[in-house]
């Protein structure tokens, strides 16, 4: 779980906002990598199903999104929740948003906890494509040759 806060609620910039979402989207595929590297024999199809959670906080604005590997050296970022966070008590009602926030979170780590026990027990099939087939692995083991966003980038569109 990664989490960035863009700045103060009441001041929050446009360059610094993209900047940080894509410093946050890099480190979620990097932790992805991470993940699945230290499970290369691991077959595909188990390894499609594993994410990695980040929070992005911008303004008072919560956005939960998770990164998945969807196909060779290919990556998804998908929204699954997001939130006002009440700054006052006139805005009590998105305090039930919130906590269905949390829950969202405690429910996709139960079912990850899941499918990582079944990663690491899983044997790898000779004839099945594995996780070392589709993550790029540089020899100077740097982790991750990742391409950079755009510095133009005004929008993350999510799909």
């Amino acid at each position: 779980m990664n989490t960035e806060v863009s700045g103060p609620s009441f001041k929050v910039t446009r360059e610094h906002t993209v900047g940080d979402a894509k410093k946050l989207l890099m480190m979620s595929v990097c932790s992805l990598c991470q993940t699945l590297g230290n499970n290369l024999d691991c077959s595909v199809e188990i390894a499609k199903e594993i994410k990695t959670y980040s929070i992005q906080i911008i303004g008072d604005h919560l956005m939960l999104f998770s990164v998945s590997l969807i196909d060779k050296e290919k990556f998804l970022a998908v929204e699954l929740v997001s939130c006002l966070i009440p700054f006052s008590f006139d805005a009590i009602h998105y305090y039930t948003k919130i906590f269905n926030f949390f829950m969202r979170i405690r429910t996709e780590f139960v079912n990850q906890e899941k499918l990582q026990r079944k990663m690491y027990s899983s044997a790898p099939v000779d004839n099945s494509v594995k996780v070392r087939d589709w993550l790029l692995l540089p020899d100077d083991y740097f982790f991750y040759d990742l391409k950079p966003l755009p510095e133009n980038i005004d929008k993350i569109i999510v799909i």
